[in-house]
């Protein structure tokens, strides 16, 4: 699926492109003005969200989610309490509801922990299809109705677990997960995937066009599905589109495979680069959208494969240490 892994590079970029405006241009009075920083926030994090659920192709076993889950949780214990030790604070790092920015890795792991219960629908309802998929999403919608009840835990027991990130963006997971569960992304892709992409991406625009001035103002259920209609017509728009690209083989796209197929790195290392870079030069309305564009891709573009570097740094070290360790063992 070299579409897919585009498509994660695509979303890793916007992400890192997203903190580059929060940590370098963050601004008390100016930031709502921010207007390519708010339209990549109404798609980015659930793009990667989708994504991560699409890529599970079926739900695990208890024994293989929690392998799983450890999996995410190792680097944002061991990479994050680095970085909270040299640059942020251990506190806000176990506390806050951010992690320091590593509460992706932490959902992540909630998600998988909770994965194995969607074993139950395919075992108990085996060549029923139809059934199977109203189960399923049924037992989604469960699932999300516990986060938000946990959402009134007393802090900081809710922020250390990140419940808000948690029902925030679990539609956005299992939607995902469903869609190749069930092969819908052929609605998409299997016939003029191409016409779909653009109406689709039109609707997103017209759509986002209507609503923009709004969506600060909207609460509650009409923020929930207001918000979701327009990230699900991005993510929709770009899986089709970028569908076209799944046979190209252009510098352009191999560079997205190579970015998407690190991105875990990216993640986790991008936040020793990121906090370093001030750029006040671009706040406010005086400098053109478009020329804000190209500078903070520029440095997201430089702050990825300086990510990548790192990781790779961080698995040879990582190596190293564990033949050492393992012939300290051997003798």
């Amino acid at each position: 699926m070299t579409h897919v892994d585009m498509l994660k590079a695509l979303a890793m970029l916007l992400v890192v492109m997203g903190h580059v405006f929060y940590f370098s241009t963050y601004n008390e009075t100016a930031f709502d003005d921010e207007l390519i920083f708010n339209v990549i926030c109404t798609f980015h994090v659930p793009l990667f969200w989708f994504l991560s659920g699409f890529v599970v192709y079926e739900a695990p076993s208890m024994r293989k989610s929690m392998r799983k889950s450890w999996s995410f949780l190792r680097p944002m214990l061991v990479v994050g309490l680095a970085n909270a030790l040299l640059i942020g604070k251990v506190s806000d790092f176990f506390l806050s509801g951010g992690h320091n920015g590593y509460w992706y890795l932490l959902a992540l792991a909630i998600f998988y922990l909770v994965m194995p219960v969607f074993r139950v629908t395919s075992n108990l309802l085996i060549n029923k299809k139809g059934y199977t998929f109203l189960a399923d999403v049924l037992l989604a919608m469960a699932v999300w109705m516990v986060f938000k009840v946990l959402l009134h835990l007393p802090d900081p027991i809710g922020s250390m677990f990140n419940i808000y990130s948690c029902f925030t963006f679990w539609p956005f997971f299992i939607i995902g997960f469903l869609v190749r569960k069930y092969e819908l992304q052929r609605l998409l892709t299997q016939r003029h995937s191409l016409a779909k992409g653009l109406l689709l991406a039109a609707a997103y625009v017209l759509t986002l066009t209507a609503c923009y001035d709004r969506l600060q103002t909207l609460e509650g259920l009409t923020s929930v599905v207001v918000e979701g209609l327009i990230a699900l017509l991005a993510i929709a728009a770009l899986f089709a589109l970028f569908y076209q690209l799944r046979d190209n083989r252009t510098a352009v796209s191999r560079q997205l495979l190579f970015v998407g197929r690190h991105t875990l790195h990216i993640y986790i290392f991008h936040y020793f680069f990121i906090r370093f870079i001030s750029t006040p030069f671009l706040q406010g309305p005086q400098i053109n959208v478009l020329l804000k564009l190209v500078i903070v891709t520029a440095i997201a573009v430089a702050v990825v494969y300086a990510s990548i570097l790192l990781g790779w740094l961080y698995d040879r070290a990582k190596q190293r240490l564990t033949r050492i360790l393992c012939g300290s063992s051997a003798a």
